[in-house]
């Protein structure tokens, strides 16, 4: 849990780099963008990285039905599972980010919803990078079992 929260606060940071050089610059790009596009973005990425579990899950099954014990993939499994509940909250936060950014706030505030809208982004690409990692992750894995047997 602890790790969780350590990397959401540096996708925060991120973000917060991101936003404060965006209103140094007097440009807003990027949070303009990521306000009216980051739940289309955000869905696009859950698409790929269901398909990209959809993959792992079949090939951990292969795995068992070739003898091997579901419990040497319990950890996986666990992380796949909680990989789909935060990309779905992600989602939520980001509705809910678009929601209050139509509310005219000062610069600390808008500094501030930027950050978290560029943080929501930075994390959902970190996701989908642990996703990508997970596959390598399993090969080796299933590697070490089969010279185990």
């Amino acid at each position: 849990m602890f790790k969780i929260l350590i990397q959401w606060l540096v996708s925060f940071a991120i973000g917060l780099c991101f936003a404060i050089l965006q209103h140094q610059f007097r440009n807003d790009y990027l949070s303009k963008y990521l306000l009216s596009n980051i739940i289309s973005i955000q869905v696009s990425v859950i698409a790929i990285n269901l398909a990209t579990l959809g993959i792992i899950a079949t090939k951990l099954a292969d795995l068992i039905e070739k003898g091997y014990k579901i419990s040497d993939f319990q950890r996986s499994l666990k992380q796949m599972r909680y990989s789909i509940i935060e990309q779905i909250s992600l989602v939520a936060i980001a509705g809910l980010i678009g929601i209050c950014s139509q509310f005219n706030c000062g610069n600390l505030l808008a500094i501030t919803g930027n950050a978290l809208i560029i943080g929501l982004m930075v994390q959902h690409l970190q996701i989908l990078l642990d996703t990508g990692n997970s596959v390598f992750l399993i090969l080796i894995q299933s590697s070490n079992l089969s010279e185990r047997k």
